[in-house]
């Protein structure tokens, strides 16, 4: 069998695929696709935002 890899946020077991999650993010291991797209929006939601007031 495999090791069984679990998201740094979440705790769940990540089954198929592993996320790295950015530097800016500073978290160490892996994400489930499920809290990687949460922090991926979060990121340039922000991102969007910090452009717009400029």
């Amino acid at each position: 069998m495999y090791n069984s890899i679990k998201c740094s946020i979440c705790d769940n077991i990540i089954n198929l695929f592993k996320y790295k999650s950015m530097k800016d993010w500073q978290i160490n291991g892996y994400l489930c696709s499920n809290c990687y797209s949460k922090k991926i929006k979060e990121h340039y939601v922000h991102k969007k935002e910090d452009t717009l007031k400029n």
